[in-house]
């Protein structure tokens, strides 16, 4: 190997200029689910989910059950010249105690099937009379 002052100009500024270069950043994640169902933990999730933004809290995780709140808020609701009396644009469920499956990564509760955490996102599936949702919620920092 050549020694330093033999070198070009050239290569020692491609060497000051590597050295100052900021290190390269980890891979990002990909946005979406990937299929993996990663260990279940408390955490706080929100995404819209028909018309509604949906807030699920998970509070606790036992190994038989999943303690959960969620809430919601009509995204776009009507002007309130067009709404019925006792209209309400939110929802609020009192606290509920879900089952937990016995794969110890998923649970279900009342509408709520299937809620599993997928590339850090909850992810499941909702059922209201004839609708079904598959709803992944983003996790809230």
């Amino acid at each position: 190997m050549a020694k330093p002052s033999t070198w070009s100009p050239l290569v020692l500024a491609l060497l000051s200029l590597a050295a100052c270069a900021e290190p390269a950043a980890p891979p990002a994640r990909p946005l979406g689910p990937t299929g993996a169902r990663e260990a279940l933990h408390a955490g706080y999730w929100q995404g819209a989910m028909g018309g509604t933004m949906v807030d699920f809290r998970v509070d606790r995780v036992l190994p038989g059950e999943v303690d959960v709140r969620i809430s919601g808020n009509v995204i776009n609701p009507p002007p309130k010249a067009l709404q019925p009396p006792g209209y309400q644009s939110y929802f609020y469920d009192r606290p509920k105690v879900c089952t937990r499956r016995p794969d110890g990564r998923t649970f279900d509760c009342p509408h709520y099937a299937d809620m599993h955490i997928d590339n850090g996102l909850l992810c499941g599936s909702y059922v209201l009379d004839s609708r079904v949702f598959q709803p992944c919620f983003q996790p809230v920092q």
